[in-house]
């Protein structure tokens, strides 16, 4: 079984059947940096490993290496929410927003009605 960040990231593309630009694009991560992760020249970060593991829909432990189970992990749902609070951050299309951006527009939308 292939054992790189790198030998992993190619592999679910492979398997996907897109090209690094398709997934340049999906994901927001530059083409640069998308080879840099190829070539095994650097490791992302846990946000952009997040994000790429959704876009190849695959368990991001096996893209990192620590399972051997490709499959994407779907939560289930326990019932419980994360309460969001101002010291959180999310991604959304590579972008950082904070908890407190989120509670600012939650906000503002419920003051519209």
């Amino acid at each position: 079984m292939k054992k790189t960040f790198a030998d992993r990231l190619n592999l679910a593309l492979k398997n996907k059947n897109i090209s690094a630009a398709a997934l340049s694009r999906q994901t927001g991560i530059s083409k640069g940096m998308l080879s840099d992760y190829l070539h095994n020249k650097h490791v992302p970060k846990q946000d952009k490993v997040y994000i790429l593991a959704q876009a190849l829909q695959v368990n991001t432990q096996w893209l990192l290496g620590y399972e051997d189970n490709m499959e994407h992990q779907q939560k289930k749902d326990t019932g419980t929410a994360h309460k969001i609070t101002s010291k959180d951050i999310f991604t959304a299309n590579g972008q950082k927003i904070t908890g407190q951006e989120i509670l600012d527009l939650i906000n503002e939308r419920l003051n519209q009605k």
